[in-house]
């Protein structure tokens, strides 16, 4: 009898002790962020959200202001800042708005002004139409890292 016994806590403690490193070498990715960007001078931030299921937030999406320059002319600044910085361009079905990725990341620029009602971006919304600001030169930019809640294929 006591040898059975030391034989189940034996088992017990090696499938103990086997979640335990699996638990800890299932390591989930960190979420992309958009302070890891390479922005350049003059943007401003005028809200932000992450973007996030039940189970994870993979990114971040953010409003950006660039005063005195237009929609176009802030997406081709910040587009090329991105591809100084390793950043590719990808096709995308953003009619108005440039698709680019980065080893395990995918990243959205668009004019805030296309940017659809959803949950996320409607706090931001009421966010920039509190301030009084032309919202027609806004930029919006959505970062994710793949694998996280979607695989970017």
């Amino acid at each position: 009898m006591l040898a059975v016994a030391v034989v189940l806590a034996l088992g017990f403690f090696a499938i103990a002790a086997a979640t335990i490193v699996s638990v800890l070498q299932d390591e989930v990715p960190s979420p992309a962020r958009i302070d890891d960007l390479a922005i350049p001078v003059g943007y401003r931030i005028m809200g932000s959200h992450q973007t996030c299921t039940a189970d994870a937030c993979d990114g971040e999406g953010a409003v950006f202001d660039l005063p005195g320059r237009s929609t176009a002319a802030a997406l081709d600044l910040l587009a090329g800042s991105l591809l100084a910085t390793g950043w590719h361009e990808t096709g995308c079905s953003a009619v108005e708005g440039r698709c680019m990725e980065s080893n395990d990341r995918r990243l959205l620029l668009i004019p805030w002004s296309v940017v659809s009602e959803e949950p996320a971006t409607a706090a931001m919304r009421a966010g920039v139409e509190s301030r009084s600001i032309d919202q027609s030169r806004l930029i919006y930019v959505r970062i994710v890292r793949c694998g996280i809640t979607s695989p970017c294929s």
